[in-house]
């Protein structure tokens, strides 16, 4: 089992694609997000969200089949990941209606670790 692989930038296209639309909802004002507070369905969408973002990152690196760059995927997803949702976080300080909130944050990091080591079983399945 596993992924068709994908050559050069065809690989990250769906992660970038995916980041990309993460930013444009990380930028929009409050009254035109949806809103999502109801319970803590606001942090399992934020755990979502990383989840898939992460399991493209892992797809796009995925490619590579040098095994000691397979070896850095999990260090470079985490930070990667992590870094991009705390950065989407803090950027919502400039936002109208919106806030940065660390349980937000926190889910995001979740997501990227979960998503990153459920990616990696998945998709490097031998």
């Amino acid at each position: 089992m596993g992924v068709a692989k994908d050559k050069g930038i065809f690989a990250w296209w769906p992660a970038l694609l995916w980041a990309l639309v993460m930013l444009l909802f990380a930028v929009l004002p409050y009254k035109r997000v949806p809103s999502i507070t109801t319970g803590y369905f606001d942090k399992v969408a934020h755990f979502i969200e990383y989840f898939i973002l992460s399991v493209l990152v892992v797809r796009g690196l995925s490619n590579h089949s040098e095994h000691p760059f397979r070896d850095r995927v999990f260090s470079f997803t985490l930070i990667l990941g992590g870094l991009y949702g705390i950065v989407l976080e803090l950027m919502q300080h400039l936002v109208p209606g919106r806030h940065p909130s660390f349980g937000d944050a926190a889910a995001n990091l979740a997501g990227v670790l979960v998503g990153l080591i459920i990616g990696k079983e998945v998709l490097w399945r031998k």
